[in-house]
Formats: structure tokens, C-alpha cells, sequence
């Protein structure tokens, strides 16, 4: 999730005038994706807390419990808040209806169509060794999912102790999009890949790649694939190109003699960072031209872009 999309959602969960919206959104947009998430994270909590009721006394009897371990047509009930709230609303208490499984199959044949009220799944899971088995596969499925996002991004090492901790916090059924906000917006801490293993992965895809290309690609995918290699080594020399020339900046602005460029503006202490350079750009552009004469216009490009 993007910062921007981080703050909307922080806005639309608190409450407020107009005028005091406007300033929240003000005081997010100062905040890190880190912080952000951690803001989500807590709505979040206090959500799960406000939208738990308490428990029916026809809950704590047991009845509804087993209600969702009796096979019906060898499917079993999903077990959720939801599924709970749907069939408490089925008992008919002027009937004298008694949560129980005998009560769930009566109600079931009574009215086949509330069936499709709730989710359900293969009975398997009531048998531990299946069960197990099902928990190995899904284990199986989220390490390669884990393993896969790791190479694709970049973000972390493929490792146990990485595994165990976003396993731990994010439990199963894991995905790229949720591995990858996990980890950008800092609601996990993991060891970093090293430039070897991003390496190594690099050339993996692109063996993979280019066997893809030799054994399988189509007429067309072969163009296509030309079309986007010529595309990107017309980029990397225009990069390259510019980066030469900025280089050749660096070393002329060196060589004239100019003041290294200072921290903190020394008549007014502001910070001499990209937002005080953009600011200046804009409202007062002779000032900042006298800038850029004194200390050199790749200097100051480099001070805007954080390099130096």
C-alpha cells in the first residue's frame, strides 16, 4: 500500500470536522510508511475490539461449537463470526430452539436454502491426519510464495529466521501483496538480501528468461522481447550518458574553485535540503539562480536529489 492510500485510509476511520480532517492529513503526510502502518495497525485492533460482541449465553453451552464439527453432505460449516452471528439467527426461541447438532441438521432439512447462507469446506478437516497433511501443504505453498516475493523484490533474505518471523506474524494463506506491505511499511523486521544473493538471482531470471525465449516464446513474444532488450539498452545509455555528463559537472564546479556547499543556511538556519531548494525555485527563483552561480548547478541538483 502507498503512502498516499496509507493516509486516506487513516482519514477515513477518524472522526472529525472538515477542518480538522484537512489538518490530520497535514500532520500524515509528515510521517514515514513505517509510522503510517503502525497507525493502520493500531485502527485496525480497536476495530476487531469494537465489532466483537458479547458472547450469547447459547455460545458458551457449547451447542454452536459443535455445530461446526457435523458433516453435511461431507462439507463441514467454515467457523467465523459471521457464520456464528447467521445461525444464532436461525434459533426460534418462542419454539423453544436449543442450539445443538441435532437442532442444525433439523433446521438444514427443514430449509435446504440456508445452507447457502454459510461457507463451507470438505470434512477433511475433522480428520487430524488430514488435517496435518492440508497444514504441510499450505506450509509448502507459503514458503514458495515467501521465497518467490524475495527474489522478485529484493526486500529481504531468503532464510529460516526471516521465515519463522513473517510466518509468526502473518500466519498462513501468505501472498506478494501482503508479504510486500508487510515488509515496505515496516510491520516486519527482516535481514536484508546480500548484493551476492541479488546477484545470483538476477541471473537466475535471466537463464530463465532466456529459455523461455530459445524453447517456448511464440513468433510474436520473440519480437515483442527484442522490442523491449532494444528499449532498455537505449535507456541504459541515456543513463549512462547523463551520468557522465553529471560527472563531468562535478568535476568542472570542483576545479573552479567553488565553496563546498554548507549544511544550514547561515542567515536564517534553514536546512539546505531539497524543500528548501524546490521552495526556493518556485517563489523567489533570482535567489535562487544567485545559488546556483556561487556553489554550481550540479552541486545543487545533487544537494535536491539527497546525494550530497
Amino acid at each position: 500500500m502507498q503512502k498516499a492510500d496509507l493516509i486516506n485510509l487513516v482519514i477515513v476511520r477518524s472522526p472529525g470536522t472538515p477542518e480538522q480532517l484537512k489538518k490530520l492529513r497535514q500532520q500524515l503526510s509528515w510521517k514515514t510508511i513505517a509510522e503510517l502502518g503502525q497507525i493502520v495497525d493500531e485502527q485496525n485492533v480497536q476495530i476487531r475490539a469494537e465489532a466483537v460482541p458479547a458472547p450469547s449465553p447459547r455460545v458458551a453451552g457449547g451447542g454452536l461449537h459443535r455445530i461446526f464439527q457435523i458433516p453435511i453432505n461431507g462439507k463441514v460449516a467454515v467457523r467465523n463470526e459471521a457464520a456464528e452471528r447467521i445461525i444464532e439467527g436461525w434459533v426460534d426461541e418462542i419454539r423453544g430452539d436449543v442450539l445443538s447438532p441435532e437442532w442444525f441438521i433439523q433446521v438444514l432439512k427443514e430449509t435446504p436454502q440456508l445452507a447457502n447462507q454459510l461457507q463451507w469446506q470438505s470434512a477433511d478437516v475433522l480428520d487430524p491426519k488430514k488435517r496435518r497433511a492440508a497444514e504441510a501443504a499450505q506450509d509448502r505453498a507459503d514458503h514458495e510464495v515467501f521465497e518467490e516475493t524475495a527474489k522478485r523484490s529484493g526486500l529481504y533474505a531468503i532464510n529460516e529466521a526471516n521465515w519463522n518471523v513473517l510466518h509468526s506474524v502473518l500466519g498462513s494463506g501468505l501472498n506478494e501483496t501482503l508479504i510486500r506491505h508487510a515488509v515496505e511499511s515496516g510491520q516486519v523486521g527482516l535481514t536484508p538480501a546480500t548484493p551476492q544473493a541479488l546477484a545470483e538471482w538476477a541471473q537466475g531470471d535471466a537463464e530463465q528468461r532466456q529459455a523461455w525465449l530459445v524453447d517456448q516464446a511464440s513468433p510474436e513474444q520473440l519480437r515483442e522481447a527484442a522490442r523491449q532488450e532494444a528499449e532498455e539498452r537505449r535507456i541504459q545509455a541515456q543513463q549512462e550518458f547523463v551520468r557522465k555528463q553529471e560527472q563531468a559537472a562535478r568535476e568542472r564546479e570542483a576545479a573552479s574553485g567553488k565553496g563546498q556547499l554548507p549544511e544550514f543556511n547561515q542567515v536564517t538556519g534553514e536546512k539546505l535540503d531539497s524543500t528548501f531548494f524546490n521552495k526556493l525555485s518556485v517563489v523567489n527563483r533570482e535567489e535562487f539562480r544567485r545559488w546556483v552561480t556561487r556553489y554550481g548547478g550540479q552541486t545543487i541538483i545533487d544537494r535536491m536529489r539527497g546525494i550530497r
